[in-house]
């Protein structure tokens, strides 16, 4: 008795390991028909997928390179030297991984540009990037914007670091690294005068103006993102002394006592509030007029700053729209910020 039941286990081993065999052969060769899923499987673990924002860093973990950025705390100093070394790693390394969009010449006119409808390559030499500090660049080329994806994991912190300082050279080349010059197009009018301390905002356009039209500038001048035309404060006397008092009451928890930048604001490309003194070069002109005609767009209407992708950063309100200040009082806030950018 016992020995048919052995005769029958092991036949039914045989069975099973046969099956098994089966089982396998199939699996391997129909994988993509039957798609048998194993927690073990890399494609349901907890991963990156393509086009997904990186997985969180735990806490209390430090790269082995060190910390490239604190989140929250805004763009982060640049820690390498501005050598030849570094400048010209930097250089070979926009080569290899750059000049595909941004072109030899970082002017955006790389091989793929023309084929990027949606978003076209930053023109790298242009006062608008030049503008952006060391580490909001360092924080473009890590996480990517707009079109651009993240670099973080094709160079390591310190060649992104190079990578920014090779980008620096090139506003020596570029006549745009400088300030632009304007002349407005409307007749002959008072032109605010700086003096000391104290600075006048007399009206930018002239009073017997039937329109209110835009300066001709020879380069880009940075624009609010919300549209909109000058108010009538260009058309106003602004005091600076009155204009600091109103500066510290409704301007300064963003741009710093004085203007002097630097407060965070997470989530925006820069990384911090716009620095108002000194000034984006754009906006600053010797023309008194016109620096209070692009001043003044900004204020009425406010602006939100370039964003990393899927950030939310602080908007700049818009104080006249809102009538949040009153035209007087923006022209009292222009007066001030000219008075800060003699």
């Amino acid at each position: 008795m016992s020995t048919s039941w052995n005769v029958i286990l092991k036949r039914l081993g045989i069975v099973a390991v046969v099956v098994l065999v089966l089982f396998g052969v199939v699996e391997l060769f129909a994988y993509d028909v039957i798609k048998i899923q194993f927690v073990s499987f890399m494609a349901i673990s907890p991963a990156m997928q393509p086009m997904e924002n990186p997985l969180p860093v735990p806490s209390q973990s430090i790269p082995i390179e060190g910390p490239a950025y604190i989140p929250n705390m805004g763009a982060p100093k640049n820690p390498v030297p501005a050598d030849q070394v570094s400048i010209a790693r930097g250089a070979e390394l926009f080569h290899i991984n750059c000049t595909a969009c941004h072109g030899e010449d970082a002017k955006g006119d790389g091989p793929v540009a023309p084929f990027l409808q949606k978003q076209k390559p930053a023109d790298l030499t242009s006062p608008t990037v030049q503008f952006l500090s060391d580490g909001a660049i360092f924080m473009v080329i890590s996480n990517g914007f707009g079109m651009m994806p993240p670099l973080n994991e094709n160079l390591t912190v310190r060649e992104r670091w190079d990578v920014v300082n090779f980008l620096r050279t090139l506003s020596n080349s570029s006549s745009s690294a400088a300030a632009p010059t304007a002349t407005s197009s409307t007749g002959s009018s008072p032109t605010p005068t700086v003096s000391g301390a104290s600075a006048t905002a007399t009206p930018a356009t002239a009073a017997t103006s039937s329109s209110q039209t835009e300066p001709e500038a020879t380069e880009e001048v940075a624009r609010p993102s919300n549209p909109g035309g000058p108010g009538d404060a260009i058309n106003l006397t602004g005091d600076p002394n009155s204009g600091a008092q109103i500066f510290a009451n409704n301007c300064q928890t963003c741009h710093n006592a004085q203007g002097k930048g630097g407060i965070p604001n997470p989530g925006s490309s820069d990384g911090t509030f716009p620095s108002l003194n000194p000034i984006d070069p754009t906006i600053k002109n010797s023309d008194l007029k016109t620096f209070a005609y692009n001043l003044d767009l900004f204020i009425q209407h406010g602006s939100t700053p370039e964003s990393l992708p899927g950030a939310a950063p602080t908007s700049m309100p818009a104080w006249g729209d809102k009538n949040a200040l009153t035209q007087q009082q923006i022209a009292d806030v222009i007066a001030y910020i000219i008075s800060l950018n003699p």
